[in-house]
């Protein structure tokens, strides 16, 4: 037996059901109810709103308007740490498949009002390059001539509508003090993991110079 077909939306001739939201540019109908509930999980991705709630393994290192938490491979039992990993991969064009804290990696987060606003993930490097500006004949380029190095920053984001605000500069000096029990790195001890655009404003702002170093 054929079955029956339900029409949903009545047409009364309206040129077009279809909304673009001009944030995460999702198209979809407003007026099923799923496709909603679809532009809603998408557009919070894109948006990278993501909640925060505190639990044991996390701890604070910074209190004040906004808050800071240091967290080890022992938080990966937490749902906000994979989603906020998957997240910042797909941000960053890294491998999404890799949510997990390794061993001896460090990620210190920045909380704002319950919902995570940046984050860094460091992990321990022996060698890096320096990365140099370049000239008229090519882009910037890393040195070949191999550099000490202790702590390398594989991930670093910070939500676009907190951008400008000191969170990355702040992400690093937590990172400096927090990578090694009781010592504080120094600058020229740390390199950035093939840097975004982003990510190498970041580096020339808060190294103070365009020659740092990076590694891969």
């Amino acid at each position: 037996m054929t079955k029956k077909l339900k029409q949903k939306i009545l047409n009364f001739g309206q040129k077009d059901l279809l909304k673009t939201c001009k944030e995460c540019k999702f198209e979809y109908n407003p007026c099923v109810q799923k496709q909603v509930q679809i532009h809603q999980v998408i557009h919070q991705q894109h948006m990278g709103d993501i909640e925060w709630r505190d639990f044991d393994e996390a701890k604070k290192i910074k209190s004040g308007t906004l808050n800071f938490y240091s967290l080890r491979q022992e938080c990966n039992v937490r749902t906000v740490v994979r989603n906020l990993m998957q997240f910042v991969n797909q941000q960053l064009g890294y491998d999404e498949t890799e949510i997990m804290l390794q061993t001896d990696q460090l990620m210190v987060c920045c909380v704002s009002q319950s919902m995570v606003v940046g984050c860094v993930v460091a992990e321990p490097v022996k060698f890096a390059h320096m990365l140099l500006p370049g000239d008229e004949n090519r882009g910037r380029y890393a040195d070949e001539t191999r550099v000490p190095c202790i702590c390398g920053i594989s991930r670093i984001w910070v939500k676009q509508t907190h951008r400008r605000q000191g969170i990355g500069r702040q992400l690093l000096d937590l990172v400096r003090k927090h990578f090694l029990f009781g010592i504080m790195l120094q600058h020229k001890e740390m390199a950035f993991s093939q840097p975004t655009r982003f990510g190498i404003q970041l580096g020339q702002s808060y190294f103070g110079t365009h020659k740092f170093l990076v590694y891969s």
